[in-house]
């Protein structure tokens, strides 16, 4: 299991909303199936939403579905990247209100990927949500400066 968290200096409303309306952003290029300027990456809001990098013609690349939606409290995605849609790992990603703003919780699991394959990917992906998480922050600190 791979745990990873951050604390971002915004309300918890502000930090789902960035995650969830706007991955693009934080996301970053480098980190994504496509690697094209023209993909967007996208998370359809609610229970069996869509994570997916489209184009601007018409690739799509799905990434994951949403298993859980409470905002602006958490949220759980299926998570296709590293072992496909048919033996998905599990995201949990938890906001909770400390004293800073928001602690951004991300919790990685093998979902239905057996252990020893997860556990083969897990480094890979410990050093993927350090990242993202820090990119998060940052695009958190633009949405209270604009």
């Amino acid at each position: 299991m791979i745990r990873r968290s951050i604390v971002v200096r915004v309300a918890p409303e502000v930090a789902f909303r960035v995650f969830t309306e706007r991955t693009d952003l934080w996301w970053p290029r480098d980190h994504r199936p496509m690697g094209r300027a023209d993909a967007r990456l996208s998370l359809e809001p609610g229970v069996g939403g869509a994570l997916a990098e489209r184009s601007d013609d018409g690739a799509e690349v799905l990434l994951g579905r949403v298993l859980a939606w409470d905002p602006p409290n958490a949220l759980a995605l299926a998570f296709f990247p590293g072992s496909g849609p048919a033996s998905p790992t599990r995201v949990d990603v938890r906001f909770s209100t400390v004293e800073e703003g928001t602690r951004v919780e991300v919790e990685h699991g093998p979902g239905e990927l057996s252990r020893e394959r997860f556990e083969g990917t897990a480094p890979r992906f410990d050093r993927n949500w350090e990242l993202l998480l820090r990119h998060l922050a940052e695009r958190c600190e633009d949405a209270t400066s604009h």
